[in-house]
């Protein structure tokens, strides 16, 4: 539940961030950066947010339903995938799963506000600022992340059913 809040919260934190910076920003903005740190694709404030917001509501949209379509329907991938949906685990499997996919899910969203907030600020500041530092220390985390959630996800599957063949 905690996190069905946080998901949501962030996504319309999104959805804030969007039409903040929409007049806050300058009409043209620099969308990529080369190695020197310079911009070298510039483009409208409208297809930078428009951007944004279409990711943005993909992504909630992708893991809100298409996540729990597909749970219920047994069609993801996880280690010894008849013990997980017998009858008497298949719902405790379901809803194990799904929580992993909402920390995912997490992840996903908060790493896309704080990228596109770099993004922003980097572009309010004529790139005197260069917020660059910060981008490659998120960018490691949200690696980082993504590497413990995947260990964590494959290795919940594996512990219960090596406890359970110990029973």
């Amino acid at each position: 539940m905690i996190l069905s809040i946080l998901i949501l919260f962030l996504f319309f934190l999104s959805i804030l961030q969007s039409l903040y910076y929409f007049y806050v920003l300058p009409d043209q903005v620099a969308v990529h950066y080369n190695f020197k740190l310079e911009p070298d694709w510039i483009s409208s404030k409208k297809l930078l947010i428009g951007s944004y917001l279409i990711v943005s509501i993909a992504i909630f949209v992708l893991f809100k339903f298409l996540t729990s379509f597909l749970f219920q329907r047994g069609r993801f991938k996880v280690p010894n995938k008849e013990y997980w949906f017998s009858e008497e685990r298949k719902q405790k499997t379901i809803e194990k799963a799904i929580k992993y996919f909402e920390v995912f899910h997490l992840i996903l969203l908060l790493f896309l506000l704080v990228l596109f907030q770099i993004i922003f600020m980097e572009n309010l500041s004529n790139h005197q600022l260069s917020w660059f530092w910060v981008l490659w220390v998120v960018i490691a985390g949200y690696l980082v992340l993504v590497f413990i959630w995947s260990y964590f996800y494959s290795r919940a599957f594996r512990l219960e059913h090596s406890k359970q063949k110990q029973d």
